[in-house]
């Protein structure tokens, strides 16, 4: 078992303020197709077409180190190919409507020099589009350019092949390359792994290249959920989590959960855990399924099936 699984583990093991329902699991587990199965970016406003491989993997490199905490009120957005997007959709149009009007995001050393004023105007930010964590998002757009030129010569692939097709080698050389990555914590005097946004780049890299070539993987089913704050908010909806009576309050309520607590730490282990039994449940009879289709499978049926529910837990975090 991989460190994030174990940890993720540990935490369900001692959790105060989260319950796993597996009653729930078991009912959510009969109607589990993997033929409902889709990568998350099959329904993200994206047309990889006209891009080459190391474009493509220089999107997915600059979209996981600045794609997170989006909520707000309102919510940052982006308008981009006649639709209104928000969330992670926003920060894809915002990055893939740059490259269409000839910025240089998918090249390194443009994104290793990029400034204040020049990221603010492909975000579009004004005093009504705001988004959290703008200086950090800067910081870590800078470092995706810097450390792919230092020490890469200039190509994400070179980073990708230095790991041999093996995902936790991989996480280990990004997780160490770029404070981007940085997601661990302790809970109980124990370190606890998330790494949400690094898996979440080996993960689209694996299912955007169909995993060939670049996107080969041997050890693929080393890949974990990818704590957030949707997954959380699709399960307890679907009763397969329960929270203490101060926890809910405090979500119901909009009150800022904070990064590094156990609350926090214990929903985002709870839903790894959670994906990790759905999947263990299932996986005899889908036989292709992997961990990552069932986490995928999940953030889309809050797409589908919860749009409308705002109803999650906040935290201002560069984590996710």
């Amino acid at each position: 078992m991989n460190k994030v699984l174990s940890s993720a583990e540990f935490v369900v093991e001692n959790a105060k303020h989260v319950k796993i329902n597996k009653n729930k699991i078991k009912e959510f587990c009969k109607n589990f197709h993997h033929g409902n199965v889709n990568h998350w970016l099959s329904e993200a406003p994206l047309d990889f077409s006209k891009l080459n491989e190391e474009e493509i993997l220089n999107f997915l490199l600059v979209y996981s180190a600045i794609g997170f905490c989006y909520w707000g009120d309102p919510p940052w957005s982006i308008n981009y190919s006649g639709k209104k997007h928000t969330g992670s959709f926003a920060m894809i149009s915002a990055i893939m409507k740059a490259h269409e009007e000839g910025i240089n995001i998918l090249d390194p050393k443009y994104r290793s020099q990029i400034n204040k004023k020049e990221f603010s105007k492909i975000l579009e930010i004004t005093e009504n589009n705001k988004i959290h964590l703008f200086d950090e998002r800067l910081k870590f757009l800078n470092e995706s350019g810097k450390i792919i030129v230092n020490k890469y010569g200039g190509d994400v692939s070179n980073l990708i092949k230095s790991a041999e097709n093996d995902i936790i080698k991989l996480l280990e050389i990004i997780t160490k390359d770029f404070s981007a990555y940085s997601d661990s914590y302790k809970y109980n005097g124990k370190e606890v792994y998330f790494y949400k946004k690094a898996q979440l780049f080996i993960s689209d890299i694996f299912q955007t290249f169909k995993g060939e070539g670049i996107g080969h993987f041997h050890n693929v089913r080393e890949l974990t959920a990818l704590a957030d704050y949707r997954i959380p908010q699709v399960l307890r909806n679907l009763s397969i989590i329960e929270y203490s009576k101060e926890l809910a309050e405090k979500i119901d309520k909009e009150i800022l959960i904070q990064k590094g607590s156990q609350e926090e730490i214990e929903l985002r282990a709870s839903m790894i855990w959670v994906v990790q039994l759905i999947y263990e449940s299932v996986k005899d009879r889908e036989q292709q399924l992997l961990p990552i289709g069932v986490n995928d499978h999940l953030w889309l049926i809050r797409r589908q099936k919860f749009s409308d529910d705002e109803i999650h837990h906040k935290t201002i975090t560069t984590a996710y």
